[in-house]
């Protein structure tokens, strides 16, 4: 199978687990959901930001990493290991609810 046809699969069911109704409560494969965004790493890794689970590093279908970030919103790979991420507040925007930029390097965080 070529990497795109994998990526792009990848990213539908991505996005197929990310339109089921949260009411069902059930966990569907890796995801705990919602999620926000998805990335693709240096490396060829997917990154999922699952605001339940953390960021999820999927590659050939296995679940390769996790970084544990409750909130995480947005992912963006800077290679070697390291991304940015995103946490988002709720329900005040204005209000240090937990939002911030996050470094995260090989599975630990740090809010800048």
């Amino acid at each position: 199978m070529s990497r795109f046809s994998w990526r792009v699969k990848v990213i539908l069911i991505g996005l197929a687990v990310a339109i089921v109704p949260a009411g069902l409560g059930a966990v569907i494969g890796p995801f705990q959901g919602p999620l926000f965004h998805m990335a693709t790493a240096p490396d060829g890794d997917l990154l999922v930001a699952d605001a339940s689970r953390g960021i999820v590093g999927i590659r050939n279908g296995e679940i390769r990493s996790t970084s544990a970030l409750p909130g995480v919103t947005g992912v963006s790979p800077i290679g070697g290991g390291s991304m940015w991420a995103t946490t988002g507040g709720a329900p005040e925007p204005t209000a240090d609810n937990g939002q911030g930029l996050h470094r995260v390097s090989r599975g630990t965080s740090r809010k800048i």
